[in-house]
């Protein structure tokens, strides 16, 4: 009701007026107050106490100006003389502080009634008076000087003391504040209570309106801190005229956004403080010549009303606005509608008929006025010391001292008219000034700030302006104070002086013309690069090259403001012709010779500064939202909430001030322009005119401290609160949005995403950002506290809802995490975000060649494969052999930027690990694998190989040499062997086994968990047992013992040829296959040998353990392999009929149950599993080959260096696949969304 309004309170009656136009909107006469009143209204604006010296009236708020009757009237006509203060807590809780009569004490009163609507009929009447005689003894004893009492039934409390008193109180905390002037002490008090919890030996003045803060009268700054303590926080800097503060009981505070602001009353009148609520910097100071009895700050209102002593209908209106520049320090001033420049963040100009008036900012005041003939209201001034200003007029130049206005000088140029004025370089004592004129000339002025007189002044160079050839400007030295003269000869010659020097030089430009319309020139010396700016477009000339680099060539503006560079920015401000109202300021990020990103801001001109002091801001500016930090400690922990208007886009670049939006812009790496406007801020990628996506950062207050709470809120009223989630998807920075909030809150996000699904595409924005200034993201917080469900929740919401390449970097970087928690990434790998389908006229589309070609690229960006010559990256690698018909071909980039060449081994090893089979079976990961396969893996394999089956081919030559004249031979009597045949065996074998045994030695000590894997233990029992062969074989002659061993080596030797067999696709499916059935296997197989120890048991018992003449030698173990030969089919019965017939019968009944149960059952069984485990392998054989390659690759891997990993021909960050489209294994009928590239 009371937004955008103020009231006001004259002898008789409260005025409710328009706080934007001052216009009486509705009056209340108050006939109880005869002499002079004050009103109160408490602090949920619920109700308002209005008291004169003996009565207090209370009313509804609401209900004011209905000529409603009070709740409350509460008065006293015997007790107390006048009444100060009143404080409504609630319905119940009333405090007021009052004056005795005959001044003998001063009090304060807590009273407990009910004045809610629900409990009133009409007007309650209270008599103080006889609260008054129901007080007891007091509570606490005389103490602190304080006499505290209370009734019986502790609803009425009563302070009193000697001198007099002043409170302020604390709903939320529950405290009360007590100043106490002549014995200049400070209480702190327990609401409820009254129990004293802390005395200080000065007078501090606290208010509501200072946020728990108080200030004592040297200025001390005082805070309330979370432990109920009084602490002093700061020393604030003293106003000019601190003698004539009368009291510290007419300091007075108010609260604005930005600011506090301290007003206290004077001898001459009022003075009013401006401190800046962040750092408690002195802003301003500003002295009035009334006495103001109380400012007020309206919602949502850009002035200040300020109500004098002597005539309460005079409310002054104070305009003020808030600027806020590099340093931090807006100013204050009175409303005028003149002002028009801002110069040096310190001088306003304003034009006057012939004239220029300048108004310090600083002094609050006009200091100097400045005369010209010919006025311009293009003027530039230049700021070069504290005290002078220098001001370029069309065809003047005037240095102004602001001490003296007598010692200004106009400096003459004999009415040539300039064209570009320049400070060349500046100290204390003189300043050099370079002038360049309409007419061609280019002046020297040279100008003594001592005395203010020219010391030189004279023209350096001529151009011959009337040759339409030649054009001319001055030519800045980026990294250097120095200028240059460039001068443009012909179509293609220019010309650099070095006019100090007396030296210029000559370039010829090879490729193009040069620009006929130069407006300013700049060089770059570390780069070699001249920047030529002209009217509506930027070149660079390449003086080493002799050529235009089009890669920083800019050229698509109507008209250039202004253009600042730096060694890796371009800042350009410019207009447009279409729509005159609006600037635009691009910021080019210049990377390797070209430009990296352009971020495009989007403003309306204004004819006056933006105004952002208010308690409410509606809409921040995109282009000027900066955080500062603040030492207040009451808003340390929300930082986030505090924006601030700020002057220059410069500012803005400097990390200090990386705060949003141009901090946003900078979130993701792949995108190159930019757009920041009034709508949000619009991400685009190289070569496409779509967006893929935009924030929107634009939010109240209100939204911010909204959002700030929603985590302290309980599960019902977070689903309650999100049920509006427009406002919760928008970016709120240092937070992100309610994703990031609930990340780790699955049942959340499940409600958000469900919420979200009801919006249409092109309303939601961006919901998940890469971590570049806001701490962990949603998805870094959900896979580090291993939410599995928020982390699918999260993916489905990319996928749906970010599915472009250039969102990929939010996942790329935890695409190991991701495997190694085995999420389900079947979607996530099909999609646009790691899948870019290149359609380019330079990539043809048809082919008759059906190869499959996979290429690792090395790329500064994705889109920088359309620059890429198809014939060396394609054509070069492609067989000639073709299928006999036309096949339309896809070009497949790999966008894994980080993954492949940011730590590029752990994605092999994540997958190595990994049992599931869907990753192997996706067409991403599989030329992954086939790359590294086909490029380092397997032609590394394929030797190692080749070397080992030079082992397996001498070693049976062996084996065999020593059976047939060896020791080993059946009818052994000598070693017959050739000693040149041992010794060549021996030594190549030798040799292999010592290469591999190094090999295996350096895997160990690289790579963790070496002995648990199953082929490591067969390649080292490999080389030991073929050592401890060669040993036995020359040093002992136990026959038997070198049979052993030459057995071990055949097994050991045959695993390893397993091993190298998995090289090869047919072979690795039949590794997997068996190595999967006796997996499969194990436990049936142990049952099974339990049945055949029982029947071998059985049958050793029957036969009484006779030995059996076929099983001599194994003696009590032939009846448990005969068991074996029957569950094999093989039949035995000779033996039955030789025991009794007893026997015989039980013998063959056990016999038939053997037989069914060995050879029937489990031998049909074993087949089934075996059949089983069979198909098993054969549905996952594609996996089986892709894990063993990524084993295998793991193992490769280890022996690549540091320098190997930064090596773009293993570790390519980008790869390309090339396959005709009918061979496309996409999974699960998803198709990859092509996206279109403009070249």
């Amino acid at each position: 009701m009371f937004k955008h309004r103020i009231m006001s309170t004259e002898k008789f009656r409260i005025e409710l007026r328009d706080a934007k136009t001052l216009s009486l909107l509705q009056v209340r006469e108050l006939d109880f107050i005869k002499q002079s009143g004050s009103a109160q209204i408490n602090e949920d604006e619920k109700y308002i106490a209005i008291f004169s010296r003996y009565q207090v009236q209370i009313y509804q708020l609401d209900n004011l100006f209905d000529q409603s009757e009070p709740l409350a009237v509460l008065q006293s006509k015997s007790i107390i003389e006048s009444i100060n203060q009143v404080f409504i807590f609630d319905e119940l809780n009333i405090i007021l502080s009052y004056e005795s009569q005959n001044n003998e004490n001063f009090g304060l009163l807590s009273l407990n009634f009910d004045i809610s609507l629900d409990n009133i009929e009409e007007s309650q009447i209270i008599d103080l008076d006889n609260f008054f005689q129901d007080l007891e003894s007091d509570i606490q004893g005389n103490m602190n000087q304080l006499c505290i009492s209370a009734s019986y039934d502790e609803k009425f409390k009563n302070i009193t003391c000697k001198s007099l008193i002043y409170l302020n109180m604390f709903k939320q905390e529950e405290l009360i504040v007590i100043s106490i002037q002549n014995e200049c002490k400070t209480y702190l008090l327990n609401l409820n209570n009254f129990k004293v919890i802390q005395e200080l030996s000065t007078i501090v003045k606290f208010s509501q309106d200072f946020e728990k803060f108080g200030v004592d009268k040297e200025f001390n700054l005082y805070l309330i801190n979370e432990s109920s303590e009084i602490v002093q926080v700061y020393k604030l800097d003293q106003p000019k005229n601190i003698d004539e503060l009368t009291e510290i009981s007419s300091i007075n505070f108010i609260s604005t956004k930005n600011s506090y602001l301290i007003y206290y009353d004077s001898l001459q009148g009022s003075n009013l403080l401006v401190y800046d609520k962040f750092d408690f910097s002195k802003i301003n100071e500003y002295e009035f010549q009334t006495q103001i009895k109380s400012l007020i700050f309206p919602k949502d209102s850009k002035f200040i009303y300020g109500f004098t002593v002597y005539d309460t209908m005079n409310i002054q209106r104070i305009y003020y606005y808030v600027n806020i520049p590099s340093n931090q320090q807006p100013f204050y001033l009175k409303e005028s509608d003149q002002l028009q420049y801002l110069a040096n963040k310190r001088y306003i100009f304003q034009y006057q008929d012939d004239s220029i008036q300048l108004f310090d900012l600083r002094q609050n005041d006009f200091v100097g006025q400045v005369k010209f003939e010919n006025i311009d209201k293009k003027s530039k001034i230049i700021y070069l010391l504290e005290n002078k200003l220098l001001i370029q007029n069309m065809d003047q130049i005037y240095l102004l001292d602001l001490d003296d206005d007598k010692n200004s000088n106009m400096i003459e140029l004999n009415k040539e008219i300039i064209k570009q004025l320049i400070i060349q370089s500046q100290s204390i004592q003189q300043v050099s000034i370079l002038v360049q004129t309409e007419s061609g000339k280019f002046i020297l002025i040279v100008i003594n700030l001592d005395t203010n007189s020219e010391i030189y002044n004279e023209v350096i160079l001529t151009v011959d302006t009337d040759n339409q050839n030649q054009n001319c400007c001055f030519l800045k030295n980026l990294h250097s104070e120095r200028y240059y003269i460039f001068i443009i000869k012909s179509d293609y010659v220019f010309s650099i002086v070095d006019y100090e020097q007396e030296e210029s030089q000559d370039f010829t430009s090879e490729d193009s013309l040069l620009p006929i319309n130069l407006v300013n020139a700049v060089l770059d010396k570390k780069q070699n690069i001249i920047w030529l700016i002209q009217k509506n477009k930027i070149q660079a000339f390449d003086m080493n090259k002799r050529i235009f680099l089009q890669a920083l060539s800019i050229s698509n503006f109507d008209r250039i403001e202004n253009v600042q560079i730096y060694d890796s920015l371009i800042i350009i401000q410019s207009s447009s012709i279409q729509d005159s109202d609006s600037f635009y300021q691009n910021i080019y990020v210049i990377q390797n010779k070209r430009f990296g990103k352009h971020i495009q801001l989007k403003n309306k001109f204004q004819n006056k500064p933006t105004i952002y002091e208010s308690s409410q801001i509606d809409q921040v500016n995109l282009g000027n939202m900066v955080n500062i930090q603040t030492l207040n400690p009451n808003l340390r922990d929300q930082q986030h909430n505090i924006f601030y208007q700020v002057s220059g886009l410069r500012s803005l670049i400097s990390e200090d001030n990386l705060f949003k939006p141009i901090a946003m812009a900078l979130y993701f790496e792949m995108s190159y322009k930019v757009n920041i406007s009034e709508n949000g801020i619009y991400f685009y990628c190289v070569g496409e005119d779509k967006c893929a996506g935009y924030l929107d950062p634009q939010f109240t207050d209100i939204e911010l401290h909204k959002m700030s709470d929603l985590k302290l809120l309980n599960n019902d009223e977070i689903i309650e609160e999100l049920k509006d989630l427009k406002s919760y998807l928008k970016f709120y920075p240092g937070i992100g949005n309610c994703i990031s909030v609930f990340a780790n809150k699955p049942i959340i996000l499940e409600i958000i995403q469900k919420q979200i699904s009801i919006f249409e595409a092109k309303n939601i924005p961006i919901l998940i950002l890469p971590n570049k200034y806001q701490g962990k993201i949603a998805l870094d917080v959900a896979i580090q506290q291993s939410q599995h469900k928020s982390i699918a929740i999260i993916l489905d919401l990319l996928i749906k809802y970010q599915d472009h390449v250039m969102f990929n970097e939010i996942v790329d970087k935890h695409l190991c995490k991701l495997i190694n928690l085995r999420v389900d990434l079947t979607d996530y790998l099909q999609s646009n975000m790691i899948v870019y389908s290149i359609i380019d006229d330079g990539f043809p589309q048809v082919s008759q060649n059906d190869q499959e070609l996979i290429v690792g690229v090395q790329l500064d960006h994705l889109k920088d494969i359309h620059n890429k010559s198809f014939s060396e990256l394609i054509q070069s690698q492609l067989e000639n052999n073709t299928s006999g018909q036309i096949l339309s071909i896809e070009y497949l980039l790999l966008n894994l930027q980080k993954t492949l060449s940011q730590n590029p081994k752990n994605l092999m090893i994540s997958l190595s690990k990994s049992d599931a089979n869907e990753y192997f079976e996706n067409t991403v990961i599989q030329t992954i694998i086939n790359f590294k396969w086909q490029t380092y893996s397997k032609g590394y394999y394929e030797f190692k190989f080749y070397i080992f089956m030079e082992f397996v081919l001498f070693f049976i030559f062996e084996i065999f040499y020593s059976n047939y004249y060896g020791k080993t031979q059946m009818q052994f009597k000598k070693d017959s062997r050739d000693f040149n045949y041992i010794a060549i065996i021996k030594i190549n074998n030798s040799l292999v086994l010592l290469y591999f045994l190094f090999d295996e030695l350096r895997q160990a000590i690289k790579q963790s968990g070496y002995f648990k894997d199953i082929w490591n233990l067969f390649d080292i029992s490999l080389i030991l047992s073929y050592i401890l062969l060669n040993y036995v074989e020359f040093y002992q002659d136990i026959t038997d013992f070198i049979l052993i061993m030459q057995i071990l080596v055949v097994i050991f030797a045959s695993m390893k040829l397993l091993f190298f067999l998995r090289i090869y696709d047919g072979f690795s499916f039949l590794v997997s296959m068996i190595g999967g059935v006796f997996k499969d296997l194990k436990y049936f197989i142990g049952f099974f040998m339990i049945f055949i120890a029982q029947f071998g048991l059985i049958f050793t018992i029957l036969f009484r353990g006779s030995p059996i003449q076929e099983y001599e030698g194994i003696s009590s173990m032939g009846y448990i392999v005969m068991v074996f030969r029957i569950a094999a089919g093989d039949f035995n019965v000779e033996n039955y009929r030789d025991q009794p017939q007893f026997i015989v019968e039980l013998t063959w009944i056990i016999w038939l149950v053997a037989v069914m149960v060995l050879n029937v059952v489990f031998m049909n069984f074993i087949i089934a599993v075996i059949s089983e485990s069979y198909e098993k392998v054969m549905q996952k054989s594609v996996a089986e080959s892709y894990r063993n390659k990524a084993k295998l690759i793991v193992e490769r891997e280890v022996f690549f260096s540091k320098k190997n990993e930064k090596d773009p021909y293993y570790f390519p960050n980008y790869i390309l696949l090339r396959r005709p489209v009918n061979t496309s294994q996409l999974g699960n009928s998803k198709i990859f969304l092509l996206l279109n590239y403009q070249r």
